[in-house]
């Protein structure tokens, strides 16, 4: 025998987000009614929306670091990053200006992402330096090899047309 657990639909889902939600006006908190109107008017049911800013306000609060009153910061401070930077290339992790941090093989990945993006007059620099990290970590063999064919292109003397 087959039982029917089809649950009603819309109604009672509400009413739950309603009492789970608190439904008083006065309990919102700096910024959060202007995220829920924002919310509400890009079609998100007025219930869902407050507790979407309540669960975003929850998680502010309970931050593990430290947060200016005025915004939420998303992004490290410049001053924090520099440092890091400095220590890395201090510590041979980095190139001597900061550039291409890799300490991990994590961030040998995202710098072989970048590679594209050095300017000529510092790509082989930062190749040599690549490879360098790369032995260092211990990254496979397959991983170095395409390293050190960064740069290379079938014009590059290669041309057996002659």
């Amino acid at each position: 025998m087959l039982f029917d657990l089809a649950l009603p639909a819309e109604p009672v889902r509400t009413q739950w987000i309603a009492l789970a939600s608190g439904d008083s006006d006065g309990d919102w908190g700096p910024g959060e009614k202007a995220i829920y109107d924002k919310l509400v008017a890009k079609g998100v049911s007025p219930a869902l929306a407050k507790i979407m800013c309540k669960k975003a306000a929850a998680k502010e609060n309970s931050a593990e670091t430290a947060r200016p009153q005025s915004g939420v910061s998303l992004t490290v401070p410049e001053n924090l990053r520099v440092d890091a930077r400095q220590k890395a290339a201090d510590e041979g992790d980095a190139m001597p200006d900061g550039s291409f941090p890799i300490r991990s093989l994590a961030e040998l990945d995202k710098a072989r992402q970048a590679f594209g993006r050095v300017s000529p007059d510092k790509a082989d620099a930062v190749k040599r330096f690549m490879l360098k990290r790369a032995r260092a970590l211990g990254a496979s063999q397959d991983v170095i090899d395409a390293i050190s064919k960064y740069g290379q292109s079938d014009s590059d003397g290669d041309n057996d047309d002659n």
